[in-house]
């Protein structure tokens, strides 16, 4: 995972697809990202690159609806005399039978990423897109309600467009823009030109004056989808949610043993790691979930964790866990009285403990930054650093592979343990709070002398940077950050 990816507060849909590909180890497509978008499994978001206009939105419970009379017979109500009686019509839009969401009448303009809520023209877009990509019909539907977006906290805003903007109202631009399309093709005899443009100059005129008499909101009609220049993102935050939702609870149930693991019923951990690390240190890099399926001990060759799927019954099993379909990997003969049977299951806490190591080894991996390509030493160091026990780690250092870091001698230990007399100290302050200050002052011209717009920011990029490294932590870098500016300004 790149070191970036904590700074980013959004991603486009296809560097989301790139990163969930790594992440989960299976190819996701861009019509899988919208799919689990429509389904609710996934918040797509929108950047408005050239603005948007919108009216800003509430959700209210149905009794707290504003309402206004209606005649109960619309018909009857043309006639000046009528009589008959009043309903009161909700003011609000219907989102089911208890909320609605009630409107503000100003036109604001949006700026950045909203959330995409899916309840009118916007999931009709996603829903236009994920069809022309998987070859389905065109979605011919549309929303009478407009198209929305939300930036959280019950605020929903829905989508404006401008009566200017419509080739199809008269007199506004985009129809003057329209008939200069249509003149300049050369198919209208010069009397026909200039009697169309005569007839635009009147409409434009009076759709000016009308406009004149308007509120500005009346200016706005409901959009029908999303603006044609904004883009689909997905927010980094709602990427790693979905991440986690998809860390359900999952049985494994171990694969029958084949060639490669010597003896049936083997338990030698010795004949394991050397067959499975003749084939897998030949690589440079490994994927992220084949790597931590290694760290447990496990082959992902013939791997793979799923959910729900009861233990393996063959006694002759070993050290690699995989679904019940994969008994397709086995002879027809092998398959006869091979059914399942609780009684005669091999090594279930082993298979229990392989679930939740993973479980935990994935979580753990999955909450840090990581390089976008991991060696195998990498890994190794990882793990170890975390704490995870690595079965095969021993007999692979006999081997000569993933040596240890080599430990300071007691003179070194004895220096890095000595304390830090107050001149050094000072000394140091003093370095990193001129660092500091230049980092995030202006030159003589007022030029900036970093990317970087304040102490928050720095912290920030350390945090990225180099994650989980001892003293970079934000507390204890917002403490020396502070005690070296108070150093420097006291010299």
């Amino acid at each position: 995972m790149s070191k970036l990816l904590k700074l980013r507060d959004w991603l486009t849909v296809d560097e989301t697809t790139e990163h969930l590909s790594m992440l989960l180890g299976e190819a996701v497509k861009r019509s899988d990202l919208l799919r689990l978008a429509l389904d609710g499994h996934l918040t797509l978001s929108v950047n408005f690159v050239n603005h948007a206009r919108a009216r800003r939105g509430r959700i209210v419970l149905v009794d707290d609806v504003p309402t206004e009379k209606f005649p109960a017979d619309i018909k009857k109500a043309m006639d000046a005399s009528y009589s008959g009686g009043w309903i009161d019509v909700p003011m609000g839009i219907r989102l089911n039978d208890d909320k609605y969401i009630v409107l503000e009448k100003p036109v604001l303009v949006l700026d950045g990423v909203f959330d995409i809520p899916m309840i009118g023209g916007e999931a009709l877009d996603v829903q236009h897109e994920f069809q022309q990509l998987v070859g389905g019909p065109q979605v011919e539907l549309t929303s009478i309600d407009g198209a929305f977006v939300t930036s959280g906290d019950g605020i929903y805003w829905q989508l404006q467009e401008s009566y200017e903007e419509n080739e199809f109202t008269r007199g506004s631009r985009a129809a003057g823009e329209r008939l200069e399309a249509l003149l300049g093709a050369g198919t209208f005899a010069d009397a026909e030109v200039s009697a169309k443009r005569a007839a635009y100059a009147a409409d434009r005129k009076a759709f000016k004056d009308a406009n004149k008499r308007k509120e500005p909101a009346e200016l706005y009609y409901p959009a029908g989808g999303l603006p044609k220049d904004s883009m689909l993102v997905v927010r980094t935050e709602s990427m790693f949610e979905f991440l986690r939702t998809t860390r359900e609870p999952k049985r494994i149930a171990p694969l029958k043993g084949g060639d490669g693991y010597g003896e049936a019923g083997s338990s030698s951990s010795a004949d394991f790691a050397h067959w499975m690390f003749t084939d897998w240190l030949r690589y440079d890099t490994w994927e992220p979930m084949d790597a931590l399926q290694l760290l447990l001990g496990v082959n992902p060759h013939f791997t793979e964790f799923v959910e729900r799927a009861p233990l393996s019954p063959w006694p002759d099993c070993f050290r690699s866990v995989v679904c019940l379909d994969s008994r397709k990997l086995m002879q027809p003969d092998e398959r006869k009285g091979a059914e399942w049977s609780a009684s005669n299951a091999r090594d279930d806490d082993e298979m229990m403990g392989l679930n939740i190591g993973w479980q935990n080894i994935r979580d753990v991996w999955l909450s840090g930054s990581h390089p976008l390509r991991p060696t195998p030493e990498y890994y190794v160091r990882w793990a170890e650093g975390k704490g995870f026990h690595v079965p095969w780690l021993e007999f692979v250092r006999a081997k000569g592979h993933f040596q240890p870091l080599p430990k300071p001698n007691q003179d070194e230990q004895k220096a890095v343990d000595r304390p830090m007399g107050a001149k050094e100290r000072s000394t140091y302050l003093n370095i990193i709070g001129g660092l500091l200050e230049l980092m995030l002052g202006k030159s003589p011209s007022g030029q900036e002398l970093s990317v970087f717009d304040d102490q928050a920011s720095v912290i920030s990029a350390l945090e990225a940077h180099f994650p989980n490294t001892p003293g970079l932590s934000k507390r204890n870098l917002e403490g020396k950050f502070s005690e070296a500016r108070r150093s420097l300004k006291a010299r």
